[in-house]
Formats: C-alpha cells, sequence, structure tokens
C-alpha cells in the first residue's frame, strides 16, 4: 500500500504537536504546586500549560482529518509510534533527559511494530 504524501505529512504533523504538547505539559507539571491554587499560578506557570492544551486541541483536530483519510489499524500504529519516538528524543534533546541502550532498543521495536501492524 502507497501513501499518499499528503497523509504523511498529516501523520508527522499529528506526531509533532502531541510530542510538543507533551513536553510543554511536562514543563507546566514541573513549575505548578498541587493543588492548584490562585496565588500559585502565574503568567510564567500558565503559559506552558495553554500551550499544552492548544497543542493537544490541534493534534485532535489533525487526528479526525487523518482517521478521516486512513484506517485505524494504520493510522493509530504510525501517530503513537510517532509520537512515542519523537517524545523521547525532543525530552532527551530540549529537557536534558538521558537516552540509554534500552530506550534505544524500545524505538527500533516500535519502529518494527509499526511497520509489522501497517502491512
Amino acid at each position: 500500500m502507497t501513501m499518499q504524501f499528503s497523509t504523511l505529512m498529516l501523520y508527522i504533523a499529528y506526531g509533532l504537536l502531541s510530542a510538543t504538547g507533551i513536553l510543554a505539559l511536562r514543563t507546566a507539571g514541573a513549575s505548578l504546586t498541587w493543588p492548584l491554587r490562585p496565588d500559585t499560578m502565574s503568567f510564567a506557570t500558565m503559559t506552558p500549560l495553554v500551550a499544552a492544551a492548544v497543542l493537544y486541541a490541534a493534534s485532535f483536530a489533525l487526528w479526525a482529518v487523518i482517521l478521516a483519510r486512513s484506517t485505524v489499524s494504520t493510522a493509530y500504529p504510525i501517530c503513537f509510534g510517532l509520537t512515542l519516538v519523537l517524545s523521547v528524543t525532543f525530552a532527551t534533546t530540549l529537557l536534558g533527559e538521558t537516552l540509554t541502550m534500552p530506550k534505544l532498543a524500545g524505538m527500533a521495536f516500535v519502529f518494527v511494530g509499526v511497520i509489522l501492524l501497517t502491512r
């Protein structure tokens, strides 16, 4: 099965939006105190939280478009795999998280799994 270029771009855009939303949510969570109280919320703490909500809303809308063009059995593994790999990559490069051999192996297994599931 050949994938159209526009559908591939939708998958990539979804993965980027979702992974960036995850990083924004992580950043927001690190700066918020729980339980949320009005006196602890500021522009600096709320900006990543609002950004995460906007990114997730955009990825959700894009997900609806993807599902209109693709089967679930194709779209889900590709989008999940892209989001997983991009999240780990962004967390390593932008947040300084450690990339270990088991994580690399896991990403390789995800890649192989996506290929097998979408055939």
